[in-house]
């Protein structure tokens, strides 16, 4: 862990100011119809032959870091699973304790979690990954029609108990990052970085959680695995 390179303040702090620029910027020439076809156009430059039916499952699994403060982190493992429509679990362990999150359908597996947090979590990993959108909540999508900034696009994405701004390549269509509110603030920034092919699909391999003065969390997954046989059983507290 220690070769690692992880954003200094300072490069968050700035990274963090212009993405709440674009979220705060005037949103002009809106549209429903775009949106779809971005996202329609991500999906097919994420999945390949698996867009968009053909993606049943995920396994990532690697390195776990959590900031406990600017200059203070933990590490440890993390194991990511999801099985499509409405199941996504995640298991980190640190210093020896393990601890769950997520759902199995309608059943929580966050202890004294709560259930809309934990969808709304597995809405914007999917989003990132692969462009997806799980069973719930029901998402709808809106163009911003800026073009503030020549390399990217980026789309509204928005429903019960979930907002954010999803921001592509605007060459690739390759998701980048999603900006949302969450219990820290506004500005929270959620990015997808280091994609690799995995059995066609171009999953990060890197997934990094920051607000304006640290980095969240960051995880790096060494080990992904596209249509795992995953069953019921794996999604458990």
């Amino acid at each position: 862990m220690s070769g690692e390179k992880y954003n200094s303040p300072n490069v968050t702090r700035a990274v963090v100011g212009i993405l709440i620029a674009l979220t705060s910027a005037p949103t002009a020439q809106p549209g429903v119809a775009p949106a779809r076809d971005e996202l329609a156009r991500a999906q097919a430059a994420v999945l390949g032959r698996h867009a968009p039916d053909g993606l049943r499952s995920l396994r990532l699994k690697g390195r776990l870091r959590v900031g406990i403060s600017r200059d203070e982190a933990v590490d440890g493992l993390v194991d990511v699973r999801v099985l499509l429509p409405d199941r996504y679990l995640r298991v980190d362990t640190i210093n020896g304790t393990e601890r769950r999150s997520g759902l199995a359908g309608r059943t929580l597996l966050t202890p004294k979690g709560d259930v809309n947090a934990e969808r709304a979590g597995f809405a914007r990993l999917m989003l990132g990954l692969a462009a997806v959108i799980p069973a719930e909540p029901k998402l709808m999508f809106e163009s911003t029609g800026e073009s503030s900034f020549a390399d990217t696009t980026a789309i509204d994405v928005s429903g019960p108990g979930f907002a954010a701004r999803m921001v592509f390549d605007s060459a690739s269509h390759i998701p980048l990052r999603l900006v949302y509110d969450s219990r820290y603030g506004a500005g929270t920034v959620m990015s997808f970085a280091n994609r690799r092919d995995v059995d066609g699909v171009q999953l990060p391999s890197r997934v990094t959680t920051l607000i304006a003065d640290r980095v969240l969390e960051t995880l790096m997954f060494d080990d992904m695995q596209v249509n795992p046989d995953l069953q019921d059983t794996d999604f458990r507290r």
